[in-house]
């Protein structure tokens, strides 16, 4: 029988308690954010030169509103007078907003308008499944405790489909794995780097690795794996777990990507 400890990050839910029979793939936590994307103002522009057919040199002498100062519908942008008793033209506003600069040499004035975009939110949910078989034997808000057949273990992060493959340590001379160390002896294989950049990421894609584990990956290129579809089962690990793993070079492994599970196959 195995004792594994499963680690639960803040701010997940646990959806399991002590007792509970588990399968591999079982979801036992999840965690659900609304991501609010932060509404862009518009910025519109104001030809007053072309509206009131000035040279933009002159434009300056005859606005009523320059940057700082809020507009409204019906304000006066700008008046230019007229002789022979003629009214004078006026360039009236017909949005809402703030003046943010003056182009003098076009004769533009930019106006941030208010309440252009509206605002949106996303919900995502993150999810840790069960790597064995068994039952849950301890609970609390960091760990869980499974005692059952199989020695899976469990990423902190993870993207992509499944994959099998022989575990292939890479070194880099550079901080981080970069795509000349990627190489055709990778494929097919499950690589393991300390820190990988997105360009290298993509090339193992394309030479076909098996899997991509990790100690260090950037949140914007797991979503980058998402966004485009690669199939290569991406996941990061501790540094205990990848210490581990490293000591068995060439060990078939199952990867699997989003569900964040690692399971050796048996000698």
């Amino acid at each position: 029988m195995t004792h594994l400890p499963v680690t639960i990050p803040e701010g997940y839910t646990l959806l399991i308690k002590k007792g509970d029979g588990v399968a591999v793939g079982d979801k036992i936590a999840e965690k659900i954010t609304e991501d609010e994307q932060t509404p862009q103002k518009e910025e519109k522009n104001i030809d007053v030169s072309s509206l009131l057919s000035l040279r933009p040199s002159k434009v300056r002498s005859y606005l009523k509103k320059g940057p700082g100062n809020t507009i409204k519908p019906g304000d006066t942008i700008a008046e230019k007078p007229q002789t022979l008793g003629l009214k004078s033209q006026k360039l009236i506003s017909t949005i809402a907003g703030t003046v943010t600069k003056f182009d003098r040499m076009n004769g533009i004035l930019y106006i941030e308008q208010e309440g252009a975009v509206e605002k949106k939110s996303e919900r995502k949910v993150e999810e840790i499944f069960s790597p064995l078989d068994g039952t849950v034997e301890s609970v609390s808000d960091t760990e869980v405790q499974i005692k059952g057949k199989g020695t899976g273990l469990t990423a902190v992060k993870g993207v992509g489909g499944v994959g099998e493959g022989a575990l292939f340590p890479i070194e880099s001379e550079e901080e981080k794995v970069v795509s000349t160390d990627i190489i055709g002896d990778c494929a097919g294989k499950i690589i393991m780097v300390d820190g990988i950049t997105r360009e290298a990421l993509a090339k193992a894609s394309a030479v076909d690795v098996a899997g991509i584990i990790s100690t260090r990956i950037a949140d914007e290129d797991l979503d980058y794996i998402d966004e485009k579809r690669l199939p290569v089962p991406v996941v990061e690990v501790t540094a205990e777990i990848f210490r581990k793993l490293k000591k068995e070079k060439g060990s078939v492994i199952t990867l699997h990507g989003s569900m964040k599970m690692i399971q050796p196959h048996s000698s």
